[in-house]
């Protein structure tokens, strides 16, 4: 299942899917056992036991217009108190490697940098890290009834958390809860708000570097991502993530 941000298209954008569940029934609640019990029919699940200062770096390489291969770095605090279940999958699957070596396989500047599918590398794939409640994007008490690689995260969203540059945002296909490995940084200068209250905000990008320019401003890296050459918003030179290291401060 692709996984992309709804485009505008001259007047008209495809509207969010629907969860796939009949709002007006109320199933019972359930609790499993376990340190991540969940709660059935109420679309949402307990915060999960996880430091809520959490961080992430993001090691990078990419080559510019010039030709020219660069490294840098992107870090990112994580939003445990917004988007707990989508902190939970992007740290399961950064300590388990599984971003190491995906690509950004959609770049347009001036919008959105978009990578993370853990699966086929190329925006075709990528499931949470764990069972959610959702299986392809729908309701879904049984995790037996559904396959790994459907497992997806609902919609967790905040009206206060916004689609501002230096966003980092979970890609999903039509329907909100569809949510997997997928992730996009929001460019300078874009115009993303009417994504706002639609997909979920997990992460704000807070500094980075390229080359031996350290501490520069993230948006700043995001800016050099998203000018590389494509090709119908596909990058020529691969743009990759090398590894993933997530920071933790609770002493902060």
């Amino acid at each position: 299942m692709r996984r992309v941000l709804v485009m505008v298209i001259a007047s008209t954008f495809i509207l969010p899917g629907c969860l796939g569940i009949d709002d007006d029934a109320t199933p019972p609640t359930t609790n499993t056992d376990g340190i991540y019990p969940y709660r059935v029919g109420e679309n949402t699940f307990y915060a999960p036991d996880i430091d809520p200062k959490v961080g992430a770096i993001l090691n990078l390489t990419w080559t510019d217009t010039g030709g020219a291969n660069h490294t840098g770095t992107l870090q990112l605090d994580l939003l445990v108190e917004v988007a707990p279940m989508h902190v939970t999958s992007f740290v399961e699957h950064s300590e388990a490697g599984r971003y190491d070596g995906t690509s950004f396989h959609r770049i347009i500047d001036g919008f959105v940098v978009q990578g993370g599918d853990i699966e086929h590398l190329e925006g075709m794939g990528g499931h949470a890290s764990r069972f959610f409640g959702r299986c392809s994007g729908d309701f879904e008490i049984d995790e037996n009834a559904c396959d790994m690689e459907n497992w997806t995260i609902p919609l967790e969203t905040d009206p206060t958390v916004l689609h501002q540059p230096g966003a980092v945002g979970a890609a999903r296909s039509q329907k909100e809860g569809s949510a997997g490995s997928q992730f996009y940084f929001v460019d300078r200068n874009s115009s993303a708000s009417y994504l706002d209250g639609a997909y979920t905000i997990f992460a704000q990008v807070v500094k980075g570097s390229v080359g031996d320019h350290k501490d520069i401003d993230g948006i700043l890296v995001i800016d050099e991502l998203s000018k590389v050459s494509t090709n119908n918003s596909a990058p020529i030179h691969p743009v990759l993530v090398t590894d993933v290291t997530i920071i933790y401060r609770g002493g902060i």
